[in-house]
């Protein structure tokens, strides 16, 4: 009950504050700049994306679930977000829900650090200290410790950098253990380790392109990513790719915005699995941005 009083006090905080000027909001999936799981590694700069509340369907070969989630920027440097799936064969309504609250507490000479405070329903909570080295126009260095909060404070530790190749080019690498595995003694940080990078292409002014690659040292399963992105307009955006798994599914995603008004967007995003675990799972939705 505790748990479930938190998640709605965190849900009437998003709701109940006012309004304030709408700013385009891109909440799908960047395989560049992305969490550990989708993609290199998250730096510690936190970015005003703008304000969301979003409803979404989900739509699959299982019964369907509803979808609720939205972030709320306090300002430049915090924010909450949170994500409830909703099963209309459960009544509870928070059963499989999470809300994280970042703050970026320190940004002088080169460095810059933040934290994020994730709880999850079932229970689960996990701290996470971000540090980014700012050390030229084209280098930083990133570094990212998680510790869950419920398991005898296991931790994951990666490290990685980020390099401006030029104008049209951006490339990131990260090494660490993989996101879902956490070790309580320190050496294991060093162990059973995955390498992750990509290349950020700007192609032209509507189109960017990212290849993203995954390799664990202890397997020989490669994930790679191809990724076009379309960024050519403030009222419309899209994204396409095709996942190659060599030891799983491979996966096609399609994820699109559409404005409806200066507030108003509708979304649908698509994943389909072909090989091994075959499946779809589809996503129309709408969201409203403040």
């Amino acid at each position: 009950m505790k748990k479930v009083l938190i998640f709605m006090l965190m849900l009437v905080m998003v709701l109940s504050f006012s309004l304030v000027g709408a700013a385009y909001y891109d909440e799908t999936t960047n395989h560049y700049d992305g969490d550990a799981f989708n993609g290199v590694q998250e730096d510690a700069d936190i970015i005003d994306t703008g304000n969301v509340l979003e409803y979404s369907l989900q739509v699959s070969e299982n019964p369907s679930r509803h979808l609720i989630e939205g972030i709320y920027f306090f300002n430049e440097d915090s924010y909450l977000s949170f994500e409830n799936w909703i099963d209309p064969n459960d009544s509870s309504f928070f059963n499989d829900s999470e809300a994280k609250l970042g703050y970026e507490f320190y940004d002088k000479n080169g460095w810059i650090l933040s934290t994020e405070l994730a709880g999850y329903v079932p229970g689960d909570y996990t701290g996470t200290l971000r540090i980014t080295k700012v050390v030229n126009d084209k280098l930083s260095l990133n570094n990212n410790l998680s510790i869950k909060l419920e398991e005898n404070f296991n931790r994951n530790l990666r490290t990685g950098l980020t390099y401006k190749l030029n104008e049209k080019n951006n490339f990131k690498i990260s090494i660490g253990r993989p996101s879902y595995s956490y070790v309580s003694n320190f050496s294991g940080l060093f162990e059973d380790l995955c390498l992750r990078a990509a290349l950020e292409t700007k192609i032209n002014e509507k189109f960017n392109n990212v290849i993203f690659i995954r390799k664990h040292f202890n397997n020989d399963n490669i994930r790679i990513i191809e990724q076009i992105q379309y960024v050519g307009s403030d009222d419309f955006y899209f994204d396409t790719a095709f996942e190659l798994n060599t030891n799983y599914s491979n996966q096609f995603e399609f994820e699109s915005k559409k404005a409806l008004s200066d507030n108003f967007y509708l979304t649908f995003d698509l994943y389909k699995n072909f090989g091994g675990n075959e499946g779809y799972w589809a996503y129309p939705g709408i969201q409203y941005e403040f």
